[in-house]
């Protein structure tokens, strides 16, 4: 993905990281879009994440964020007739709202979306805007 996202914007800068340990300095970033990444981790390393998201952007910069909303685990094992050893994490509304602000965000907006029939995976979604808190992390 990192590749074709290469080729296709030349211009930008791609790289392969970890959530849970960016290779960048504190208060980096003005903003961090993360949209059904952090379903690929398990749910005691949300907070983590959220942490080292928080460390990288600077007093003020924002976070918008997606993930599949419940409280289960999903291993599909095949994806558009090509097997895949993935797993999803669903997070609940407390979950997430909850591990946004323990990792010193403002919390603008979390919205509750239904999934767009026979277009999509039938499942149930969220959407979080936040801030990085200008106090002490």
């Amino acid at each position: 993905m990192v590749e074709l996202a290469a080729e296709l914007n030349p211009e930008i800068e791609f790289q392969v990281g970890d959530l849970r340990a960016l290779d960048l300095a504190d208060s980096t970033l003005a903003g961090v879009v993360a949209f059904y990444s952090l379903i690929h981790l398990r749910p005691d390393d949300l907070s983590p994440a959220l942490v080292e998201l928080r460390r990288v952007l600077r007093p003020g910069g924002r976070v918008l964020l997606a993930v599949h909303e419940g409280a289960e685990n999903r291993r599909p094992g095949e994806m558009w007739g090509i097997r895949v050893d993935l797993e999803f994490t669903f997070f609940s509304y407390d979950q997430l709202s909850s591990a946004l602000r323990a990792a010193h965000f403002a919390i603008e907006e979390i919205t509750h979306r239904a999934p767009y029939p026979d277009v999509e995976v039938a499942t149930d979604r969220l959407y979080a805007l936040a801030v990085a808190a200008e106090a002490d992390r």
